[in-house]
């Protein structure tokens, strides 16, 4: 998966027209595709884990004359916890690059590179009207799918029927505790930009070898980034998906130090002689040693069985890349859940970035490479092209 993350403060609208010239960007990928965390379900009324809700579309609105199935706005009105409350969204219009590409593999090993004609997204980020604290992270392809925070609770929701106004199951979120590789030592690596997260063919193995399923879990994953890098003025954009669809391209192991070193090596070999970008991620199947769920190289640009916890594990790793080491006891992010950059990922979702965090961003902005303040293009990609044939697909996601 790439993609492309860079500090703007333009509203959504803005984003689509301008994707802020002159501000860094670091454009990303991921290869390929994990498991997700586990989440542990509490008793809820109905006794099977989660509550029974039932949202309410309250308004929806089009910012733009676009020929997009799915509004620029739109409210939802639904009783959590026996408490009324009105969520707020707006699309992600900066998720995608304008040259957003998907790569897999064919039985025989050719490389198939495509772009999508015609993408249109249904992926949202907003706030629970009257809840400061609050956030939300969700896609409204088939129902409400995501990560919902108010000021006491973290919840999933998700679909039960098909569409965004039956019943959904609201689960309050437990995530395991795990770790990060990283230690608060810079490993450098020469000409070498790359951050990795585990997970080639055995993820995609996992999701049934279903290339639609894993594109949009990856979309639900950096959707969810962006809501993180937000305070950071950051947004991130895809610019490219690849999943090794018919075997690793490189070995992975439970070795999380040796298995960053060899994608390392192939991305600066093949994956940026192909694609753009400045920043690669690489997401596995495979479990590593003890606690590990993810490991970076500090400063160099380039977990469990739900999407919300690995995206979070995600946004730790890519806050390495920009400079970030693992917080200090030292270190505050003002609020009740571990920061983002916490070596130590606890039962609830991070989701602030520590004072320290900042300054450590910022020293990076300061010798940042050129390539940090490229202009992306976001928003829907044109033509499709493969190998010696043409690829044309489209529709919603």
């Amino acid at each position: 998966m790439w993609f492309s993350s860079k500090p703007s403060s333009e509203s959504a609208s803005e984003k689509e027209e301008d994707a802020g010239a002159g501000r860094p960007v670091l454009h990303t990928c991921v290869t390929s595709l994990v498991p997700l965390p586990t989440v542990g379900l509490h008793p809820a009324e109905n006794g099977r884990g989660y509550q029974v809700v039932r949202p309410i579309r309250l308004h929806t609105l089009h910012r733009r004359n676009t020929q997009s199935s799915w509004p620029d706005e739109v409210m939802y009105a639904m009783t959590m916890s026996g408490r009324h409350v009105v969520i707020r969204l707006e699309r992600n219009l900066a998720l995608l690059s304008r040259r957003y590409t998907e790569t897999h593999y064919t039985p025989n090993g050719t490389r198939v590179t495509s772009t999508q004609q015609d993408l249109d997204h249904c992926y949202y980020n907003g706030r629970i009207v009257n809840d400061s604290e609050s956030v939300v992270s969700v896609s409204t392809c088939n129902g409400l799918r995501g990560y919902l925070k108010t000021a006491l609770q973290q919840y999933l929701i998700e679909p039960l029927s098909g569409n965004d106004t039956g019943d959904h199951s609201l689960r309050l979120y437990q995530n395991p505790e795990s770790t990060c590789g990283v230690t608060n030592t810079s490993w450098y690596s020469a000409n070498s930009t790359a951050t990795t997260r585990g997970r080639p063919r055995a993820s995609y193995r996992k999701m049934r070898n279903d290339f639609t399923a894993v594109r949009k879990r990856a979309f639900q994953m950096v959707n969810f980034v962006n809501t993180v890098y937000q305070p950071l003025n950051t947004s991130v954009v895809l610019v490219g998906l690849e999943v090794w669809t018919d075997r690793d391209r490189i070995e992975v192991t439970a070795s999380p130090g040796e298995t960053l070193g060899r994608f390392t090596t192939w991305r600066k070999k093949v994956l940026l002689e192909t694609i753009p970008h400045d920043n690669g991620q690489l997401i596995t199947g495979v479990d590593f040693e003890g606690s590990i769920v993810g490991m970076a190289y500090v400063g160099q640009m380039t977990h469990s069985a739900r999407v919300i916890a690995v995206a979070a594990t995600l946004a730790h790793e890519i806050g390495h890349n920009l400079g970030m080491n693992h917080d200090s006891g030292s270190c505050s992010c003002g609020g009740r859940v571990p920061c983002i950059m916490s070596a130590v990922l606890g039962r609830q979702v991070p989701r602030l970035f520590s004072g320290c965090s900042s300054r450590d961003y910022g020293a990076f902005l300061s010798s940042a490479p050129p390539c940090i303040f490229d202009k992306p293009e976001t928003q829907l990609a044109s033509d499709s092209l493969c190998g010696n044939g043409v690829v044309e697909r489209g529709g919603g996601v």
